[in-house]
C-alpha cells in the first residue's frame, strides 16, 4: 500500500472517505468510523483466541456462543474485504480504479484479507473430517497478520527488508555456503570414528546449523582431533558470519528511523509529501536568492562606479537633487558612494534613473 492520503481526493464521496480512513487510519475518522475501524482490529486480536481452541475444550453450553461469534467474524472479514476492493482506487492513487483493485486482490496483504474470509466459509459450509477441521483452524491465523496494517514497528521492519535486501539475500548465502561446506568437512573428519553418530551429510548439516547459531545441543559432538580443529575454525568463523546480517539490520533500523524523523520534522503534525517537496523546493530557491544577492554586493563593493539601479525612488530623487556628492544606493541600503565618482567639471550624484546624456550633461563619468 502506498502512504495514507492526508486529505480527500475531490472525485471520493464523503462515505467512500470514511470507510477508507476505517480501514487505514480509524482515529483520523468520524466517531461512528472511527468504532468500526477499532472494533475490527479488537476482532482480529479475539479471534486469535479462537485458533487453539477446539470444539471439545468448548463447554456444551458454549459451543453455540463460538460458533457465532466465528460467523459473525467471517461476515465481517468478508465485509472487510469487500470494502477494501472498493476504496483501493483511494490506497492507489496512481492508478485508474480498476486496475488499482485488481493491484490489491494480487497484493500480499489482498491475499490474507481473502484468505482470513475462504477457509472459514469452507469450515462452515463444507462437512469435513476432524483433520481438515483443524487444517483450516490453523489457517486462519493469517488473521492476524492483519493486524501489521495497525503497527507501526511492523512497517519499519518490512520498510528495511525491501530496502535491504540485496545485503539480506547475501549475507544469508555466506551463512549458507559456510553451513553446507561445514557439514561436509565435518561428516568426512568424523563418519569412519563415529558411524553412528555421523551417518550422513544431512546428520552433518544439523551439526552444522546448531553450532554456527550457537544453538549446541550436545547430541552431536567430533573426537577425531581433526574434527575438533574443523569445529574450532568453524566456530570462529561463524561469529563473523552472523554478525553480517545483524549489522545490515542496524544500519538499516538506523537509516529508517532518521528517515521518519526527518519526515515528520519535515512536514509537522499532519504534513503531506507535496508540502514536504514543495518547502524543499522553497528553501533551495530562498539559498540561490542569497548566495546571488551575496555575490551581486560583492561586485558592486569593487565596482563603485558603475550606476547600479538598486535605490529606492526617493534616495535616487534626493541624489538627483542635491547635485551634490554623487551617492550611489546599492541594493536598497542607501550606501553612499565614492567622491571620486564625480566628474571634476561637477558634483552631479550618479543617478539609477538617468540617461547617459543627462549625465553627460552634469558632468558626470558616461
Amino acid at each position: 500500500m502506498t502512504a495514507i492520503l492526508a486529505k480527500k481526493p475531490a472525485h471520493a464521496s464523503r462515505l467512500k472517505w470514511q470507510v477508507y480512513l476505517a480501514l487505514e487510519d480509524p482515529f483520523r475518522a468520524w466517531p461512528v468510523a472511527r468504532f468500526c475501524g477499532v472494533g475490527l482490529i479488537v476482532l482480529i486480536v479475539l479471534n486469535a483466541f479462537l485458533v487453539g481452541v477446539t470444539d471439545q475444550e468448548v463447554p456444551p453450553d458454549l459451543q453455540g456462543l463460538v460458533f457465532g461469534f466465528g460467523v459473525a467474524s467471517t461476515v465481517v472479514f468478508g465485509i472487510e474485504y469487500g470494502c477494501r476492493i472498493w476504496v483501493a482506487d483511494l490506497a492507489y492513487p496512481h492508478m485508474r480504479a480498476f486496475r488499482a483493485r485488481l493491484r490489491y486482490m494480487l497484493s500480499l496483504m489482498g491475499i490474507i484479507d481473502l484468505l482470513a474470509v475462504v477457509p472459514a466459509v469452507v469450515f462452515y459450509l463444507v462437512p469435513a473430517s476432524a483433520a481438515p477441521r483443524d487444517a483450516v483452524r490453523i489457517i486462519r491465523l493469517v488473521r492476524l497478520i492483519k493486524l501489521s496494517r495497525y503497527m507501526l514497528g511492523l512497517q519499519s521492519i518490512a520498510r528495511v527488508f525491501v530496502k535491504r535486501r540485496q545485503e539480506i539475500i547475501a549475507a544469508f548465502m555466506i551463512l549458507a555456503l559456510l553451513t553446507v561446506a561445514s557439514s561436509v568437512l565435518m561428516y568426512d573428519a568424523e563418519h569412519a570414528a563415529q558411524p553412528d553418530q555421523f551417518d550422513s551429510v544431512l546428520t552433518g548439516l544439523y551439526w552444522a546449523m546448531t553450532t554456527i547459531t550457537t544453538t549446541g545441543y550436545g547430541d552431536l559432538a567430533p573426537i577425531t582431533p581433526v574434527g575438533r580443529l574443523l569445529a574450532f575454525v568453524i566456530m570462529v568463523l561463524a561469529i563473523g558470519a552472523v554478525a553480517i546480517p545483524a549489522g545490515i539490520f542496524s544500519a538499516g533500523f538506523i537509516e529508517e528511523f532518521r528517515t521518519q524523523r526527518h519526515h515528520h520534522s519535515g512536514h509537522g503534525k499532519g504534513g503531506a509529501a507535496a508540502g514536504s517537496a514543495a518547502g524543499a523546493s522553497s528553501s533551495r530557491a530562498d539559498e540561490e536568492f542569497y548566495r546571488a544577492r551575496e555575490t551581486f554586493d560583492e561586485f558592486a563593493a569593487a565596482s563603485p562606479a558603475i550606476p547600479f539601479v538598486h535605490a529606492p525612488a526617493e534616495a535616487i530623487a534626493e541624489g538627483a537633487e542635491g547635485g551634490g556628492e554623487g551617492a550611489v544606493a546599492l541594493d536598497g541600503r542607501g550606501a553612499e558612494g565614492p567622491a571620486e565618482s564625480a566628474a571634476p567639471g561637477g558634483e552631479g550624484a550618479v543617478g539609477a534613473q538617468g540617461s547617459p546624456a543627462s549625465r553627460n550633461s552634469q558632468g558626470g563619468r558616461p
